[in-house]
C-alpha cells in the first residue's frame, strides 16, 4: 500500500514506531561518540576507529529515519534533547574501561534492535514497504554493530 494510500492514523502511527527509533537511534549515537573521545588503553586505536564508523553510520541513520517520519507528513521534534529524552536507553555515557565501554554499546544496540523490530513488524502490518526497507537496512547494522562489540571484548 502507497504512503498517499494510508489512512491518517496509520501514517501517525507509523510515524510514533518510527520516532522511537530516531530516539534511540540517536541516543545510540551519542553513546557511540562519547565513547569515541573517551576511549583509553591497549585497544585504544582499534575502538577509536570502530566507534568513529558505528558513530557515523549512526548519524546517516538518524537523517534518514527523520526524513522517512516526514515523508509521512509527521514533525520531527524541534531538538535533538526533546529526542534523546524520549528514549528507553539510560545508564552511564563514560565508563572509565575500555571492556565496559563495550558492554555499555552492545546493551544499547540490543535496544535499538528491539525498537527496530517493533516498527518494522508495524511497518510490515501497515504494508509500508518505505519504512519497513529502511528499518531492515538500519536492522542489518545493529546486527553488524552487535557482533563487532562483541569480537572487541
Amino acid at each position: 500500500m502507497e504512503s498517499g494510500a494510508r489512512k491518517p492514523n496509520q501514517k501517525k502511527a507509523m510515524a510514533s514506531s518510527l520516532l522511537t527509533v530516531l530516539a534511540d537511534t540517536f541516543a545510540v549515537y551519542n553513546k557511540t561518540h562519547l565513547f569515541h573521545w573517551n576511549v583509553t588503553g591497549p585497544q585504544f586505536a582499534s575502538l577509536h576507529e570502530l566507534f568513529e564508523h558505528q558513530y557515523t553510520d549512526l548519524w546517516k541513520a538518524v537523517d534518514e529515519i527523520a526524513e522517512r517520519i516526514r515523508a509521512l507528513d509527521m514533525p520531527v521534534p524541534p531538538d535533538y534533547a526533546t529526542a534523546h529524552r524520549s528514549a528507553g536507553l539510560n545508564g552511564k555515557t563514560s565508563p572509565a574501561a575500555a571492556p565496559d565501554m563495550l558492554r555499555h554499546l552492545v546493551a544499547a544496540q540490543g535496544h535499538l534492535r528491539q525498537s527496530l523490530q517493533t516498527a518494522m513488524g508495524q511497518a510490515d502490518e501497515q504494508g509500508d514497504e518505505a519504512s519497513k526497507d529502511l528499518l531492515i537496512e538500519r536492522l542489518r547494522e545493529a546486527d553488524k554493530s552487535i557482533w563487532m562489540l562483541r569480537s572487541s571484548l
